[in-house]
């Protein structure tokens, strides 16, 4: 399962009554920007933008009041004729807290996931973010884009599938250890 871990820059404004907030990962699963569908993303600051050759998006919905944030589900779709996306299919209906004001600065954590199968067979994974809530403007991470430009981000996979373990001799050593220093 490929874990999504993304950090809000800054904090969500306090509002009177709940609002909510989209947070999309758009993934460019074959590493190539001239497949799949381009994606306009609107951000507050650099303007309209375009991600090109995305396959999939992973979209996780969350709501959120004065006190209290929650993941209200997660939704994944695919480009289809390299020109539209298909319709949403559900990954996860949610319902986990968000860990506000705990990433950086104070900013809040949303956590989603979907599995690495639904997003094919995977080598290197281009990736975007988006952030925004009710209304134009956005934030976006591109990288490639806009002033100042960047390197992509990417994922290499598959992550290594074997984890070296201790040897017997070194499971007794550490379980004597273990008992040692709790006795």
């Amino acid at each position: 399962m490929i874990v999504c871990a993304v950090l809000c820059v800054g904090r969500a404004a306090r509002a009177v009554g709940p609002s909510r907030y989209v947070y999309r990962v758009l993934f460019d699963t074959d590493n190539n920007r001239d497949t799949g569908c381009d994606v306009p993303v609107d951000d507050a600051i650099i303007g309209n933008q375009t991600a090109p050759g995305i396959e999939q998006i992973v979209t996780v919905a969350v709501t959120r009041d004065s006190s209290s944030a929650t993941v209200t589900g997660i939704v994944r779709s695919a480009c289809v004729s390299g020109s539209t996306f298909g319709l949403e299919q559900p990954v996860s209906p949610g319902t986990w807290p968000v860990g506000l004001n705990d990433g950086v600065s104070g900013a809040d954590v949303i956590e989603g996931f979907v599995s690495r199968a639904a997003l094919g067979n995977l080598t290197e994974v281009r990736v975007y973010f988006t952030a925004s809530r009710a209304g134009p403007g956005s934030d976006v991470m591109l990288t490639v884009t806009g002033e100042g430009g960047g390197a992509p981000i990417l994922f290499r996979l598959p992550f290594p599938q074997s984890v070296p373990l201790l040897s017997k001799a070194g499971v007794l050593v550490t379980m004597l250890l273990l008992g040692t220093v709790g006795w």
